[in-house]
């Protein structure tokens, strides 16, 4: 989320939940050039992105809220770092449309049977790169990228790769819902 943050901030002619938007469409776009893929389900995950990105700038005046103190915020990246690799391994193995960041890694992998790990250290590298970029030569310092950046880069991927692991060596992953299936079938 890096990318649509430092566009926000480095063009803020529209919102963080626009360019949330913008930037996931793209990265669909992305992914089917790279996967020589198109299911219907890619049409549910654009609008997942677009209630995604909506959602985004509704709660955006909440973060004011959020305390600042450094312990808090240390808690707060490692709780986000697990979560985040908690989460992402359930959304690779559930099968059910998704958001395009990590529809772009699920459908990645599959597609090259390369490891979690390895396709999510290149797309959040990628994603890095760019904000890195729209911050030094539009903002001209880096707002937006911090340590907990940067970690998120390094541990994310390995951590999603051991949770999906973890999960798949212990539980087998269907749909036990009419619906769930369907939407398994077209994503």
């Amino acid at each position: 989320s890096s990318v649509p943050y430092v566009l926000s901030v480095a063009f803020p002619i529209t919102s963080l939940g626009t360019w949330t938007i913008i930037i996931q469409s793209l990265t669909l776009l992305v992914m089917m050039v790279i996967t020589r893929r198109f299911k219907i389900g890619y049409i549910l995950s654009f609008f997942v992105a677009i209630l995604f990105g909506y959602s985004v700038d509704l709660t955006a005046p909440l973060i004011a809220l959020i305390p600042t103190s450094l312990p808090f915020r240390v808690l707060c990246l490692g709780v986000g770092l697990v979560g985040t690799a908690i989460g992402a391994a359930f959304f690779l193995l559930c099968k059910l449309p998704i958001q395009p960041f990590d529809l772009f890694v699920r459908e990645v992998v599959d597609a090259s049977k390369k490891s979690v790990h390895f396709v999510r250290m290149r797309y959040d590298g990628v994603s890095l790169t760019i904000s890195l970029v729209v911050t030094l030569l539009f903002i001209k310092h880096l707002d937006g990228i911090g340590i907990g950046t940067v970690l998120g880069f390094l541990f994310t991927g390995k951590l999603s790769q051991i949770f999906v692991d973890f999960l798949t060596s212990r539980f087998e992953f269907t749909q036990f819902t009419k619906v769930g299936a369907l939407l398994e079938k077209i994503s």
